[in-house]
């Protein structure tokens, strides 16, 4: 268990019930023309992160570029609108 402070405790917001992970909490929060990395490391389930994407994308209708990172180590993911 880690106690947070209170800076450390203002970025951060609680996942409700339901089926949204990280990445979903992530990805409401990018502002258009912002963009995540995601690493394999820290992708932990067996799919890869597209289908979260995806419903992001149909649940608040908005838009985004994603695929391979150039690099080959994980996954990049840009807000278009």
């Amino acid at each position: 268990m880690k106690k947070l402070n209170a800076e450390e405790a203002d970025g951060l917001e609680p996942l409700g019930k339901g089926k949204h992970n990280w990445l979903y909490k992530e990805l409401i929060l990018l502002q258009p023309r912002e963009g995540i990395v995601i690493r394999f490391s820290d992708w932990k389930t067996k799919k890869p992160p597209y289908e979260t994407i995806r419903n992001v994308e149909k649940n608040l209708k908005r838009k985004f570029s994603y695929g391979r990172h150039p690099d080959g180590s994980g996954w990049l993911v840009k807000r278009v609108g």
